[in-house]
């Protein structure tokens, strides 16, 4: 959050995906599609509206299959298991939530998707 700002914001969310967005080989279900999150914080106006951008933060998740999930979890941990300790300095650890990495201003778009 922007300086000054102390205050800590929990957000909840579900993706829900159709089971032909996951990978093209028939008994897949590790490989994962990738979405990248976005979080817009903006401040309400005296009418009412959302017009001043105060922070974007973001960050990449992968949806799975729910037994691809629970493989796609176990397959890493083994292959993490077995590299060296100096391997496993490259990687970040595992955590229960995901911290949204800041977004600088200039690189945010807006884009508008419209159905007729």
């Amino acid at each position: 959050l922007p300086t000054g700002l102390a205050t800590l914001l929990l957000y909840s969310f579900q993706v829900h995906c159709i089971s032909t967005e996951f990978t093209m080989r028939k008994h897949g279900g590790e490989k994962g599609v990738p979405f990248r999150v976005q979080i817009d914080t903006f401040k309400e106006n005296e009418n009412g509206e959302y017009t001043e951008h105060l922070h974007s933060a973001s960050c990449q998740i992968k949806v799975f299959k729910p037994k691809g999930a629970d493989r796609k979890q176990k397959t890493d941990r083994e292959k993490m298991e077995k590299r060296t300790p100096h391997e496993k300095e490259k990687y970040q650890p595992s955590y229960e939530t995901t911290i949204l990495t800041e977004v600088k201003r200039f690189l945010l778009v807006t884009i508008s998707v419209h159905n007729f």
